[in-house]
């Protein structure tokens, strides 16, 4: 048998690339592993989807130990294959709150550079593509950045800052040329780092997101951490910032640093915010300033509960028309009333204000998007408070209203409100409790009235209006 695969090469690395982009459906996976074992023609395009995406994690409740022979085991595979390394784009790690997977004898340190490795140096001939995306998770409990081996670390910074300095370990003296960087996307989630980590990453990256991040109080590195040539200011320009986070640590990590926040964020063309607590209004309203000739996609998360009305230096509402190149923006805003709360029900009036929709203008801006969602659990509560909730009238004329000429170029309008009022029925035996509920029920005004349902426990609140161009036309 001279050829069990009578078929060109080109129609099998169709085949595999067909079942390689739908490799996190089910089934594609384990029909590349088969494809792998079939012969030696399927083999290298196989391993390539295979070995595309590296993920070190453990099961919930799984003991470190059993992780790291896995860690291992990977490592012999990649020191016994080195071609397998430059097949890898997207290098996920999750580590735990001690940092035992990243101790020496884990040997995930030493995998960190052989990627390194890879993405860094070599004989010219023999470039390959590095990885794209480094994504760094915490488990269970923030991961805090001194708690790593200081190998570790040196392992980590180096892979983001595209430094030489772990190749010029790895390579034993060898001369080879230090090629063009490849990180292109850094993702940060449930840990606590120094902000030298974020501005000495290496000139390509273009994308930081940011999840449950905290900044350490020591803003800079060790010695053990970096090399004394390595550069003291960033070198990337961010194309796109997601910050799930508290947008004002972030800001105030970087005022310490001695990265300048303009050369760093104003080519971000998206943006993505969370307003956590009333210092991120202001820090928000920093960096989109920052961002203003460049932006082109905004959108704002906000947490209703704690971010009640202006910071003491808030300067004002944003003019759309300082954004000249905005296409898209989205404001979500979520409030949730505790039970036994003092707090009244806040206003949504001040969160559109910072916007001003109804007076700015935006000739680019082409979809808009708001989304209201409010939670009460508290009872007795006030009719009128919740109809004082949506103090913006957004109906369909009012949302056609904003292609008065001030937005030109909008295509869609959506609109979305949800309030739901959760009760303990225990409270509603008595006949007063029953007139308060159906006085919430009957003194709502405005778009409710029509869209009230109602069960044992609550009442829920339902406004939306979504207008495409073809309506915007007519």
């Amino acid at each position: 048998m001279t050829n069990i695969i009578p078929l060109p090469q080109e129609v099998l690395e169709l085949c595999i690339d067909e079942l390689g982009t739908d490799i996190d459906q089910p089934g594609s996976r384990t029909a590349l592993q088969s494809c792998s074992l079939a012969g030696r023609r399927l083999l290298t395009r196989s391993q390539s989807y295979l070995f595309s995406t590296i993920h070190i994690t453990w099961a919930k409740g799984n003991a470190i130990e059993r992780v790291v022979p896995l860690i291992q085991n990977l490592r012999r595979v990649l020191e016994e294959n080195p071609d397998l390394v430059s097949y890898i784009r997207v290098f996920e790690v999750d580590v735990d709150f001690n940092g035992m997977v990243g101790q020496p004898e884990s040997g995930l340190s030493a995998i960190f550079d052989m990627i390194h490795k890879n993405m860094v140096a070599g004989p010219r001939n023999r470039w390959r593509n590095g990885v794209h995306e480094l994504r760094l998770t915490g488990r269970d409990l923030p991961t805090n950045w001194s708690n790593l081996h200081p190998e570790f670390r040196q392992s980590i910074f180096h892979f983001v800052s595209h430094s030489d300095g772990a190749a010029g370990r790895i390579n034993n003296g060898q001369h080879w040329d230090l090629r063009p960087p490849t990180l292109r996307k850094f993702h940060l989630d449930f840990f606590a780092v120094p902000i030298d980590l974020i501005t000495r990453c290496c000139e390509s990256l273009c994308e930081l997101v940011l999840d449950r991040v905290w900044f350490a109080d020591n803003n800079t590195f060790s010695d053990a951490d970096r090399t004394k040539d390595e550069a003291e200011t960033p070198s990337f320009a961010l194309t796109t910032l997601r910050s799930n986070e508290s947008i004002s640590r972030f800001m105030h990590a970087l005022s310490l640093s001695s990265a300048s926040p303009a050369t760093l964020l104003s080519p971000i063309n998206t943006l993505q915010l969370s307003l956590l607590q009333k210092l991120d209004i202001q820090s928000a309203w920093e960096v989109i300033k920052l961002a203003s000739k460049s932006l082109e996609s905004l959108e704002i998360g906000v947490n209703g509960s704690y971010c009640v009305g202006p910071p003491a230096q808030f300067p004002g509402p944003i003019d759309l028309a300082e954004i000249p190149h905005l296409r898209f923006f989205k404001l979500k805003v979520h409030t949730a009333i505790a039970e036994y709360s003092l707090k009244p029900i806040p206003s949504l009036k001040f969160f559109l204000d910072i916007f001003n929709l109804k007076s700015s203008a935006s000739p680019s801006l082409e979809d808009i998007e708001i989304h209201v969602d409010v939670q009460i659990k508290k009872w007795p509560i006030d009719p009128s408070q919740i109809g004082g909730l949506w103090q913006h009238d957004w109906t369909m004329p009012d949302a056609l209203s904003l292609t008065n000429g001030k937005f030109p170029g909008l295509q869609k309008v959506a609109i979305e409100v949800h309030i739901m009022v959760e009760y303990d029925r225990s409270y509603v035996w008595k006949e007063r409790d029953r007139k308060e509920l159906q006085n919430i029920r009957t003194n709502v005004e405005g778009p409710f009235q029509d869209n009230v349902i109602a069960s044992p426990s609550k009442l829920f609140f339902s406004h939306s209006v979504f207008v495409t161009s073809y309506s915007l036309e007519t």
